[in-house]
């Protein structure tokens, strides 16, 4: 295949992946997946399932998870997979031209498909962000209770700044048909549990069991809406409502107007000992691949600010930062300070004043 990226065969895929280890982070592996959806939608599948098999971690729910949670209609097409297939060796096959107006034929139509599905797909994953933001707001407003502290933080060592705990151990059920319900008492509970159908396909349905005293963070976006919730669990799991929105959401400590530096970070416990440290004004992005997206929204709303990014490192021994696989933290950080000019730091707190 050349550099300019023949017309692609459900064939030419297969093989490129072949090319690219199943291993990656999973940011990169998610972006392989939304690359080959992108041009062939759920046609593909089997295929991505079949690659994804020889990675060391797979599983098959969270696969099929992910896969359904991939929007087609996003900006990673099919030539991210390809480029990554040639850096690592591919070449192709070389198409006469009749193959390859034979190819751009077929990608023209599967096009148009994709373009109606991409609707349909775009439509229900808006509809599904409204209901869990309204999910997620009740059970803000009405199931928990303001803390100082519980254990998740005490063991991380840091304070809370806004969050709560649930008063009360709940089932949140988001309905396939887009409604839910809130089950609260232990009996009702109880019942739940025992009539669960044990094959997950058997469920028309998704549920997650909140326990009494786990941590919850809500989600906002720029304009303060509440869209998603993160619930951290006594073992330090941590969840989030099925369906719900995370991409450029975000949680955050402090006031902007009290600080000159806006500092992002992934998870709420880094950027509270950031704010412990320093009291510059935090903002948690809950993952790398949300960096980018929620820096660049305080960019645009606060220029003249200071923009620093704290990366979650995540290198071992013998890895390398600047490999997504081995430091998807410091990788996706790094971007996300280049994206806004900003500085990309890797927290030691009694080092922190030297970027200030």
């Amino acid at each position: 295949m050349s550099r300019d990226y023949d017309p692609p065969s459900i064939e030419s895929v297969e093989e490129a992946l072949s090319f690219i280890s199943a291993d990656l982070a999973r940011e990169e592996w998610v972006r392989v997946l939304m690359g080959v959806k992108s041009e062939f939608g759920d046609g593909a599948f089997s295929v991505c399932e079949d690659w994804s098999k020889k990675g060391s971690t797979f599983n098959k729910s969270n696969f099929k998870a992910t896969w359904d949670n991939i929007d087609a209609a996003g900006s990673t097409t099919i030539k991210t997979v390809f480029k990554l297939a040639i850096d690592n060796g591919y070449e192709g096959k070389k198409l006469s031209d009749e193959e390859r107006k034979s190819l751009a034929l077929e990608s023209q139509k599967r096009a148009k498909q994709r373009e109606k599905e991409q609707a349909t797909a775009l439509a229900k994953k808006r509809k599904w962000h409204k209901v869990i933001s309204k999910l997620a707001t009740t059970l803000w407003n009405d199931y928990t209770i303001d803390i100082k502290s519980n254990q998740y933080l005490t063991q991380k060592k840091v304070s809370s700044h806004g969050l709560k705990a649930f008063r009360t151990s709940i089932v949140a059920v988001m309905h396939d048909n887009m409604t839910t319900e809130i089950i609260e008492q232990p009996e009702k509970i109880k019942a739940f549990f025992n009539n669960l159908p044990t094959v997950k396909e058997e469920r028309a349905f998704s549920f997650l069991h909140i326990k009494r005293s786990e941590l919850a963070i809500p989600l906002y976006d720029i304009n303060k809406k509440l869209w998603q919730l993160q619930i951290i669990n006594k073992t330090g799991t941590k969840l989030f409502l099925k369906h719900g929105r995370k991409s450029g959401c975000f949680f955050f400590i402090g006031k902007v107007s009290d600080s000159d530096v806006i500092a992002t970070g992934e998870g709420y416990a880094t950027c509270a000992s950031v704010y412990a440290a320093m009291k510059w004004f935090c903002v948690i992005g809950f993952d790398a691949g949300n960096l980018n997206k929620v820096a660049q929204l305080f960019k645009e709303k606060y220029p003249d600010k200071k923009h620093i990014i704290i990366n979650d490192n995540d290198c071992h021994e013998n890895q390398s930062p600047e490999n997504p696989k081995d430091n998807p933290g410091v990788f996706y950080g790094n971007q996300a300070a280049n994206s806004v000019g900003g500085i990309a730091v890797t927290p030691q707190f009694e080092q922190m004043a030297d970027v200030a």
